[in-house]
């Protein structure tokens, strides 16, 4: 990339738990999603494990399902 410039109207907050689970129900939007804290795997394709300070972007039209790792 020559530049990139990332522009971010608004926000939207969701509140998790530890033990969350959740589906993109949006698929034809570019999405952002940034991991604030724990880890986790996000399933489109291939399987994604995610942790704290991470940034995924999924392209419209890609299918999403998340879910937590629980702590012992």
């Amino acid at each position: 990339m020559n530049q990139l410039a990332l522009c971010i109207h608004f926000v939207l907050d969701k509140m998790t738990y530890p033990e969350w689970e959740d589906i993109r129900n949006l698929v034809n939007v570019h999405s952002l999603y940034w991991i604030h804290e724990g880890e986790g795997t996000f399933r489109t394709n291939n399987e994604h494990k995610v942790g704290a300070g991470m940034l995924a972007y999924l392209e419209p039209g890609l299918k999403l399902s998340m879910y937590a790792l629980l702590c012992a």
